[in-house]
């Protein structure tokens, strides 16, 4: 159940998170998962936003990757006839290659995305390091 919004001790149902648009927008924007009042201050707790960058979510990144690896897969698995005329690789076996693949590609794809997102983050780290530590010694070199 949906509790009211009230603030000011007035019940309204304008609260952002009560309709699918709003839904939507919180989802697809900047705006917090889930808050809280404590007395009549609004505090935001957590954000989990759909159009987050990838590397800001390794771990949904990957589940993402590994879940289109799967479904690519399926789909070329599908077309398993045309690859038999087209290349005339035989169909016993494109059908086992296909039953391991479903098995084997998509945890491997998961892994590679989450390593992918991992190495991005500390890149920026790096990054944000040498930053400041230029800044450091331009600032050293100013004062002296």
């Amino acid at each position: 159940m949906v509790k009211p919004y009230v603030l000011g001790g007035i019940v309204t149902t304008e609260h952002e998170n009560q309709s699918l648009p709003g839904l939507l927008f919180r989802l697809a924007t900047y705006s917090p998962s889930f808050s809280e009042f404590i007395g009549d201050v609004y505090h935001p707790t957590a954000y989990h936003n759909l159009l987050d960058r990838p590397r800001e979510a390794p771990r949904r990144t990957a589940v993402g990757w590994s879940l289109l690896t799967w479904v690519f897969l399926i789909f070329v698995a599908g077309s398993s006839d045309r690859a038999y005329v087209l290349f005339n690789v035989p169909y016993v076996s494109q059908i086992w290659a296909y039953r391991v693949l479903a098995f084997v590609a998509p945890p491997l794809a998961g892994l590679i995305a989450y390593w992918v997102c991992r190495e991005l983050q500390e890149g920026e780290r790096v990054e944000r390091r040498r930053r400041r530590a230029e800044e450091e010694a331009g600032a050293a070199d100013a004062g002296a």
